[in-house]
Order: structure tokens, then sequence, then C-alpha cells
């Protein structure tokens, strides 16, 4: 782009006015020139997600992340489950970081386009004055110096004073000083006066008679008759001076010049052009404080000649309305790319935001049911696993439908079909919910843990109370229950449900139970039909807490088999069932813990 710098020079001597010419010279000026942007790194988080779903989340467009894996699980997700389940887990987010330019003009460049400032960028308000410059400046020059005035500060203040620092001061008596920035000093004397300041009286001048807007001076012939200053002619007749039409013009390009009195003039920038008439600058809309009238957040104020402007819609808007702005254009209604799950709006301009809908976990662009549906869409959408689940999700909706679907987080380790073939289960698992209950929790875990999370652990424990682990070996993952022989081959992890996530392995755990539990018994009488804790039975009597274990209230009891109580000393057991134990109270609060 080229800037246009405005200079000037003086043109003769003029009382109380100074006349200048202005010379408009235009100067090759690159963007790096006129801006001086600042970066700004700025750290954010993203939206709280899923732990196990959020080391799939990358940071928006233009900016980096600064955290790894899962991120930091500093939130807390809610999930409706179910209309009138609500569901919190503790959530991750990921630390990203954008860098944003600001838009800043070097010094002597003002306004959002970092135009040069009156007087060239490099000497700005003619080195006599301070610049608003900036993007938020205006380029007017204030605080001129006290000896300059003008547009540009390019005018001496004083009208009696001369030179480029408008410090010397006109010494005429009966005279004209040559004044101004260009001007020397030197004086023009009145009728009857001479010398080099007009300070000398001509006497000889008495008998001459000249014209009315003319002075008599002193020439080596004898004294003659000139025109005054503002006037031109013989000095017999003696017109004003019309400085208008003067060549080159006095005034500016485009400025008019209107005559105020002999070789007197007022200079006027026209319309779309700001200045003193002697440096006339277009006037620039869209670098106004208003912007041209152009909202701002919706369009773009596009310079189209001194004075005229015109408002463009920002890329993403459109329907431009006059004072009003250009509507956001709703990328849903043409480009709805969340998940058919998840509800669409358009938040900025092509940009849209993604809400999983109740009862669903996700970005938007993919939202995740709770584990009874997800397991619903492998069976029937997976390409690798389709048609695999029958058995299980059979299995799941018969003993645990409810838990699975409103209630969480759990892990849970889904078997195929065949692994119910090869285990050649019992129906009974279908048809006696404790058993299947009790099936199924040997595949629960009652937390949300991905395959990297059970890998690290030690050993972890099922819903059903069985510790277990997860092995590598010969390039497969596999879990083992402990107590059980067999190892299952982990199909396919880490698959993200609203509440809790899924394992799919190639085996069934199907290690029978201590105790067949029944959700009709009390535990005293499971202790009782189990015939592996008489002893225990036995004790608990002793000391009249055997009713405690037929009471409705829920209770976890750590019942030692038969067994157990042989590694006592011989008489112990006896000791502990005799009547004198009955009466000491530490015994049996020992047990109650």
């Amino acid at each position: 782009m080229s800037l246009c710098c405005l200079t000037q020079s003086t043109n003769d001597m003029l009382p109380h006015v100074l006349l200048a010419t202005l010379v408009v010279s235009c100067a090759s000026q690159t963007l790096d020139d006129r801006f001086c942007n600042e970066t700004i790194k700025t750290p954010f988080k993203t939206s709280c997600r899923s732990c196990s779903m959020n080391k799939y989340i990358a940071c928006p467009d233009g900016s980096t992340k600064l955290t790894s894996g899962q991120g930091e699980a500093d939130c807390v997700i809610t999930v409706q489950l179910m209309k009138k389940y609500v569901l919190k887990l503790t959530g991750c987010r990921h630390t990203c970081e954008r860098t944003a330019v600001i838009a800043s003009c070097c010094q002597g460049y003002w306004g959002p386009d970092c135009r040069a400032c009156p007087g060239g960028a490099d000497k700005a308000c003619s080195g006599h004055g301070n610049c608003s410059d900036g993007v938020r400046g205006n380029g007017t020059c204030y605080s001129c110096d006290n000896d300059f005035t003008g547009y540009a500060c390019e005018i001496c203040a004083n009208s009696s004073h001369y030179g480029p620092n408008c410090s010397a001061v006109c010494k005429c008596v009966h005279g004209f000083c040559n004044a101004g920035i260009q001007g020397d000093g030197t004086c023009t004397c009145e009728t009857g006066y001479e010398g080099k300041y007009c300070d000398e009286t001509i006497t000889s001048c008495d008998a001459v008679d000249c014209h009315e807007n003319a002075r008599c001076t002193i020439t080596s012939e004898g004294p003659v008759c000139v025109c005054k200053y503002g006037f031109e002619g013989n000095g017999s007749n003696c017109q004003p001076v019309d400085r208008c039409t003067e060549v080159p013009p006095i005034c500016h390009a485009h400025a008019t010049c209107a005559v105020t009195g002999p070789a007197l003039f007022q200079c006027q920038c026209i319309h779309g052009y700001r200045g003193d008439g002697f440096m006339c600058v277009p006037i620039d809309p869209c670098q106004q404080a208003s912007f041209g009238e152009c909202p701002l957040d919706t369009t773009q104020c596009v310079y189209e000649g001194p004075g005229q402007r015109s408002c463009h819609c920002l890329d993403g808007y459109d329907n431009y309305i006059d004072g009003v702005g250009c509507t956001l254009i709703d990328v849903c209604l043409t480009n709805n790319t969340c998940h058919a799950h998840a509800n669409c709006t358009t938040v900025a301009p092509k940009q849209i935001d993604c809400i999983c809908e109740e009862g669903y976990i996700g970005d938007g662009q993919t939202c995740y049911g709770n584990i009874i549906q997800r397991l619903q869409e492998l069976h029937a959408s997976d390409p690798k696993l389709s048609g695999q689940f029958v058995y299980m999700l059979r299995l799941m909706k018969f003993a645990y439908r409810h838990a699975l679907t409103a209630h969480g987080p759990f892990t849970l380790f889904v078997s195929t079909d065949r692994a119910f073939h090869s285990a050649r289960i019992s129906n009974k698992v279908f048809e006696i919910k404790n058993w299947g209950r009790q099936l199924l929790r040997q595949h629960i875990i009652a937390a949300q843990l991905t395959l990297s999370d059970l890998t690290n652990a030690t050993e972890f424990y099922t819903l059903e109370g069985n510790s277990a682990e997860l092995l590598y070996k010969n390039d497969e993952l596999k879990y083992k229950l402990h107590g059980l022989r067999k190892k299952s081959v982990i199909l396919k992890g880490d698959i993200i449900a609203a509440n809790g996530i899924i394992h799919v392995i190639d085996g069934l755990m199907d290690k029978p139970p201590a105790v067949i539990g029944s959700h009709k018994e009390t535990l005293a009488t499971l202790i009782k039909t189990t015939g592996r804790y008489n002893k225990f039975e036995e004790l608990l009597d002793t000391i009249d807490l055997g009713n405690l274990l037929d009471e409705p209230e829920t209770m976890v009891v750590f019942a030692p088999q038969n067994r157990a109580w042989d590694a006592f000393a011989p008489g112990t057991l006896d000791y502990l069932m005799s009547q004198e134990v009955r009466f000491i109270p530490e015994f049996a609060a020992i047990l109650r813990m």
C-alpha cells in the first residue's frame, strides 16, 4: 500500500497569515513498517469430558496441547440417566495454549489500518507536536509545541515569528515581515520609511503624491511610487492581488481558496477531506472511532474513497441491514456434523457447538449411551463384533438392567456368544436372578477403568469380590480371575459408555460362588444352609448375636469357614463357646467389628 506524506513550503510574506504551498510526496510503506503487532499466549482448558474419552480429544485449531494422555482429572461431569437419575463422574480436561496476535500500530501510525500521521510517520506532526497514534488513535496532532500551530503543527503560532523553529522575532517597525517557517525576517517598508527594519523616515517623499494603494520609496532615480503589499500595478494604478489564482495553487489540491482581502485568502478542505486547507488528507470513515457506523461484531468497514465507505458482512454472516449489521449464518441448517444424539447450535461464524442429549456423553461429534445401549450398538453395527452379544445382552437386561442403565460408573468385561457356548453355561442364569447376577458380577468392576488403568494395577476386584488382574503375554492382553485357571483374551477395549466403559473378552468368567446368594433369604439362613460356617454360627448364638443376621438392614459379614478355627490352639474354641465368654462385652464388640 502507498501512503502519501504531506510537506509544505512557504511563499512570500503576509501580515498575520502564513501562506503555504503543499507538496505531496508518496513513499511506499510495507505492512511491516506500519504494524508492530504483539503476540500473546493464553492458556485455557477444554470442556470437561469422560476421562477415558478425553485422551482422544485434541485442542481447537490454532492452539497447542500442553497436557497429555487423559489430561487433568479436575472437573465433574453430570450425566442424566433415565430422566430421574443423575450420575456424577470425575471428568478430565486438557490444558491448551492459544497464540493470539494483537493488532498494534508502530509509532507514527494510527487507526485500524495504521495510516501515517500528518507530516509522515518519520516526522509526525512535522516534528513539532504529538500525534494521536496507535490502533485507537484518530490521527490528529495535539499539543503542538508552543511556537507552532496548524493541522500538522506546520505553521508558526505567532505571525511575527519566523525561521525553522519559529523562534526568531520580526523587527519591522513600519513594514511587513517575511515571517513563517520558511521566512527570513526581511522587511517591506510602508510609505515614508526605509532601512533594514523600516525605522528610518524618508523626507524626500513628502512632495510625492502616490495612489492610495501605493507607497513612496527612494531609488537611484529619486522618489517613485510602488504598489503596497497586497496590490499590483505601476504605482499610479494599483489593484488587489488575487492569491487564489496563483500557479501552483496556494491551497492544497483538495481544498477551496476564498479571497478575504488584498493578497489575503482562506483555504478550506473540500468534502471528504480534513485538514487546515494547506494540508488535506482523505477522510477514511473506517479509521474513525465509529468504524464508519459498521457494527464491528458482524461487519467489516471497507474504504471506498474520501468520506465514503461500505459495510461488508464478515465471513459467516449475511443479510446486511444498514445500522443493524449482518445475521449469523445458521450452519446447523446447512452442514450439521453433530452426532444423531446431539443438539446442534451455531455459536460463531462457521462454528457449531454439539451437545449430547440427556443420557449420552461425548464431544457432540460422537455421543455414547449407557452400557446396555453401547453394547446394543456394537451388536448391531460393529464391523468385527456385530451379532455376537445375544447372550450377554440377555443376561445384562435380566440381572442388572436398572443398575447398568441408571447407575455407575462401571467397568464391564463383556463375553461373546461363542464364550457362552464354550462354557456350556446353565440356562438358570437367565431364569434365576441370583444365579445371573452372581455370574455377571464376576465381569463388573465398580469403577471406570481403562485397559491402561487395569494394566498398571497389580490386581483389582470384581463386584462379586473376586480378585483379578490383566496379563500381557504373547502379544495378547488377557483377563484372569484369581482361582480360575482359564484366561480370556481382550478382543476390544476402552469402549466408552455414558456410565462406564466396556472391554470385550473371548471367555466367560464362571467361577462358582462360595455361597449362592438370594434376595429372599437372610444372612443367617444362607450361613446355616451352606454348612461351611457352623462354628461361626454357634459362636454368634453363644453371645446372643445370632438374631443379628436375621435383621433386614444391609450389612457385610466376614464369615470364617469351619477349617479356619482349626488354626487356634487346642481348647481355644471350647473357651470361646463357653458361657463364661457370654458375659464378656468386649468379645461381642470385637465380633461386631
